[in-house]
Parts: C-alpha cells; structure tokens; sequence
C-alpha cells in the first residue's frame, strides 16, 4: 500500500468503519439477548394461562345445553 494522500480523511473512514461495526454488534447482540428472553418461561404467566384455562371450562361446563348433560 502506497501512501496515503489524505490522512485525516483516512483516518476519520477508519473510525467512521469501526464505529459502523461497534453498532451492528450492539445491534446483532441486543436482538440474540431480546430472543433468549422470550424463550424463558414466566412461571407467573403459566399459572395466570392455567387459571384462565380453568375458569373457561367452568364457565363451558355451567352452559352447555340440557341434552348434552343427559
């Protein structure tokens, strides 16, 4: 590689490329920790989701038509 005609602006690309990288990365690493945390299982959430669940079929029990208890 010959020398370099403009060092500043070699310099700013340089540091404008790295820059660019950094953020991808931040970017790429913030969206892999986003999915990980959907993938774990909110116990709170599997109790709310049972207990709606339950009172569905309480509700689907209580209505169902006089035939269907025969």
């Amino acid at each position: 590689m010959g020398p370099v005609g403009n060092p500043e602006g070699w310099l700013f690309r340089i540091a404008h490329n790295t820059a660019l990288d950094f953020l991808r990365a931040a970017t790429q690493q913030a969206l892999r920790s986003a999915e990980e945390v959907d993938m774990i299982a909110d116990e709170a959430d599997t109790v709310a989701s049972r207990q709606i669940a339950s009172a569905s079929l309480r509700t689907f029990m209580r209505f169902r038509s006089p035939s269907a208890r025969a």
